[in-house]
């Protein structure tokens, strides 16, 4: 049995976003300028790890409160007791034709994520179907060639289930998909509130990516999850490059520095992963990664700011 989704594949923000967007094109012919929306902001979030370590970076967070309790609604959390009951809670509602994400421990499944078998990272994850006779869920994630359909078997997929710590859901999707309306207004007051986020980063700079007390191991967790921060805000140039594309067609040189942004944050992301793993100079280089972020946050505020004056 296999769902009818298609995944998002025109940038990657988060699980949730692509999830999101996923749900939304499949199901409905809708105006792109939705999904490439500047309905963003920065903001500082803490790492916990295993040890009694934390450090703290900056991430894009999207704001979806009202999209998505229009396209999933009737939501419930996944209730289960052991494996076979989650199994067949699962495949119940696929069956029913629900849209059915259960989080995931990634340590524990999908063999092409960056974490698999090296670190624990929580994320909801998307299903496509099922094969009972084979004994596999299809499952939407992140994999080589990007946000794709994955094979897991049945027991990798509870296991990693059973070691995810917050809430998995099901849900129908809305009827109401057809009048989804994004007004130049609502750029504007993004663009407001996006340079707000910028403007509190950069004040804060100090307290990003304080990685001083980290030891060899847990400076491998920070590379690979500093790298997904930096990839997601490398997609969110790209985002916003097709948003102006849609909306601000004429604007043909904010295109053009999009476009420089989104190799800027991809060679950001490479160097911090060369000196993580690599050269192992991570902490020497710190500084410097952390002027480049300044100056890189400082050329996508300028950027919003003219669109407002």
């Amino acid at each position: 049995m296999k769902s009818k989704f298609i995944p998002f594949n025109d940038f990657w923000i988060n699980c949730v976003s692509t999830i999101t967007y996923s749900v939304l094109l499949s199901s409905k012919q809708v105006d792109k300028s939705i999904v490439y929306n500047n309905n963003y902001v920065y903001d500082i979030v803490t790492d916990n790890m295993e040890s009694s370590n934390t450090f703290n970076s900056i991430v894009v967070q999207m704001k979806h409160e009202e999209m998505n309790a229009r396209i999933f609604t009737n939501g419930s959390i996944i209730e289960w007791t052991d494996e076979y009951s989650l199994i067949n809670t699962l495949i119940s509602n696929l069956d029913l034709g629900k849209v059915v994400t259960p989080g995931v421990d990634l340590y524990y499944c999908i063999d092409e994520n960056m974490y698999r078998n090296k670190f624990h990272k929580e994320r909801l994850a998307l299903l496509n179907g099922y094969d009972k006779e084979k004994e596999i869920f299809y499952v939407f994630e992140m994999g080589k060639s990007g946000y794709s359909e994955h094979i897991v078997p049945y027991h990798e997929l509870t296991l990693a289930a059973s070691k995810y710590t917050r809430d998995s859901f099901i849900s129908d999707i809305g009827d109401n998909l057809d009048e989804f309306m994004y007004q130049y207004s609502d750029i504007l007051q993004n663009a407001n509130e996006i340079i707000a986020s910028m403007n509190l980063a950069i004040n804060q700079l100090d307290l990003i990516w304080n990685i001083d007390a980290l030891n060899e191991f847990e400076l491998n967790y920070f590379g690979n999850i500093v790298q997904t921060y930096i990839f997601s805000m490398q997609n969110r140039q790209k985002a916003n490059r097709l948003l102006f594309q849609n909306v601000f067609a004429n604007d043909v040189k904010s295109e053009e520095k999009f476009v420089l942004l989104e190799k800027e944050y991809e060679n950001m992301k490479n160097l911090i992963i060369r000196d993580v793993f690599y050269n192992k100079k991570i902490k020497e280089k710190i500084f410097q990664h952390k002027e480049r972020l300044k100056r890189l946050l400082l050329e996508e505020k300028y950027i919003w700011e003219s669109k407002l004056s």
